[in-house]
């Protein structure tokens, strides 16, 4: 069954290692080599330290909990006119606290909106929407829907 239309991300400079990663089915997420901290979305300089000059990407596991999650169910947003409901989860990936993604779950299937609990985990899938994107999803670690 094909992805329903939504907003596509564009790499740049930044974000290019992340969509490479990602394409290769490996979720890789930005971190300081000074002080080791890793952040998302990436930046120029280091949240933590400051640092601006070792800064690079590393693999992480993609095991993640939920910490919060919403339903959508009006077209309020540009792109996602079409998709309505889907929900949008926040998950916490297990490398470090604090260190949060988004995933979406276009058409809010019930059977996995009832599944939804905070601390909830949650493993990372790939979805190739298109060729040369893939998108990193976060759904639960034992995902039969």
């Amino acid at each position: 069954m094909a992805s329903p239309r939504r907003p596509r991300p564009a790499a740049d400079p930044l974000t290019k290692p992340f969509w490479d990663s990602a394409h290769r089915h490996v979720l890789a997420v930005q971190r300081c080599g000074a002080c080791a901290v890793y952040q998302h979305p990436p930046q120029l300089r280091c949240h933590h330290c400051g640092s601006t000059s070792r800064l690079g990407y590393e693999p992480v596991s993609g095991s993640a909990r939920v910490v919060s999650w919403t339903r959508v169910c009006q077209g309020l947003v540009a792109g996602f006119e079409d998709v309505v409901p889907y929900v949008n989860v926040v998950v916490e990936l297990v490398e470090q606290p604090g260190l949060f993604m988004v995933t979406d779950h276009p058409g809010a299937d019930p059977a996995f909106v009832d599944r939804l609990r905070t601390g909830a985990p949650m493993q990372v899938r790939f979805e190739e929407v298109e060729p040369g994107l893939t998108l990193p999803q976060f759904r639960f670690e034992k995902d039969d829907i």
